[in-house]
């Protein structure tokens, strides 16, 4: 089943740690994504997402964040307030253009942001601080895993 939107249902669960919401044709997140503070994972990649709700920077336990395959330009400045964050993919995303990089560079966990074929953002080359965590190789990461990020909402 492809979802076309986001169940309104589905910000009612508080307490879910682990949103697949890959590979729809998804267009529009609701503000109310931010409701959802227990989120560990969450990832919205392969959509036809063309903006990330600023609401996202409630999700202060998220670790993992894939908006990779996107249609976004850039990333609401409030992904910095993700303390939690470890790991972020904006691979793929061809229309991106820029990160909050500053920003970024102080979270205290962050360890990794993929970028392969995000030839715009490459092409600025503005990674400043945010360098060290920058990998422009495919994300293989996460064909490897196996577990909890494999799990699907339908």
């Amino acid at each position: 089943m492809i979802l076309l939107q986001v169940p309104r249902s589905l910000y009612q669960l508080v307490h879910l740690q682990y949103l697949n919401l890959r590979s729809n044709q998804i267009s529009f997140l609701d503000d109310d994504l931010g409701k959802l503070t227990s989120l560990v994972h969450l990832d919205l990649g392969c959509n036809m997402l063309d903006e990330i709700p600023v609401t996202i920077g409630n999700l202060k336990m998220l670790t993992i964040l894939r908006v990779d395959e996107l249609c976004i330009t850039e990333l609401p400045e409030t992904v910095a307030d993700l303390n939690s964050l470890e790991l972020l993919d904006v691979s793929n995303s061809k229309k991106l253009e820029s990160l909050p990089t500053q920003s970024l560079s102080k979270l205290p966990r962050m360890w990794k942001v993929y970028v392969f074929k995000c030839d715009k953002l490459l092409k600025a080359n503005n990674f400043g601080s945010l360098s060290r965590f920058i990998c422009k190789n495919s994300p293989s990461f996460f064909s490897k895993h196996k577990g909890p990020l494999n799990y699907q909402f339908t």
